[in-house]
């Protein structure tokens, strides 16, 4: 039996849940500070559907990177053990690129804050 292919069944599907549920969550609930930060409606549509697609492509594409480092796996443990660490590394860069996410516009809005409140 090629445990390899195995593996990547399993981790493709448990990528493909977690990239869409949270991609929904965050085009879903960002869209209020998206919307607070810029004042045109259909213009914080567009970036909150460009941020959607971007989160979507990046996740895709280390997904994809990621399997192409998996060893030869010989067993139903070492399957679980990759899974296990790209599904944790998938998850590490998510939080990660949410709070740079929420860093950056937290200071657009202090900058434009500032422009605002000097005219």
């Amino acid at each position: 039996m090629n445990f390899n292919i195995l593996g990547y069944c399993f981790y493709f599907v448990i990528i493909g849940y977690i990239t869409v549920f949270v991609g929904k969550k965050f085009h879903t609930h960002g869209r209020v500070f998206i919307h607070d930060l810029f004042t045109d409606y259909n213009l914080g549509e567009s970036v909150n559907n460009i941020l959607l697609v971007g989160y979507y492509l990046l996740n895709i594409g280390n997904a994809v990177l990621m399997i192409r480092e998996w060893p030869t796996l010989h067993s139903l443990e070492s399957v679980i053990v990759e899974i296990g660490l790209n599904v944790g590394q998938i998850v590490l860069l998510l939080a990660f690129m949410h709070y740079v996410n929420i860093t950056l516009l937290l200071l657009s809005r202090s900058k434009l804050n500032k422009i605002h409140t000097k005219n």
